[in-house]
């Protein structure tokens, strides 16, 4: 299993995690940095689990990342999201 965090990014401002936290570009993983953690780590996982301090889906390149990851023979991808998309 291959955790992957997408983003430090994240919607929400919960008082026990970050409320003065800002949203930043800079804090979202580059895709050259991911396809080189893909094309090193991938072909070896069973799944890949896109999760972290952020909220991965609210990345503007989410699908981009796991098209790119749809080439390896990885049999699940989880996620861990907030469902919280306002």
């Amino acid at each position: 299993m291959i955790f992957v965090e997408l983003t430090e990014n994240c919607n929400c401002r919960c008082e026990m995690c970050r409320p003065l936290y800002k949203n930043s570009p800079d804090k979202n993983m580059s895709f050259p940095l991911y396809k080189k953690i893909a094309d090193t780590l991938f072909p070896y996982a069973n799944c890949v689990d896109f999760r972290g301090w952020g909220e991965s889906l609210i990345n503007s390149n989410f699908q981009k990342y796991v098209e790119y990851a749809k080439q390896y023979p990885i049999s699940q991808f989880k996620i861990i999201t907030k469902d919280s998309f306002l």
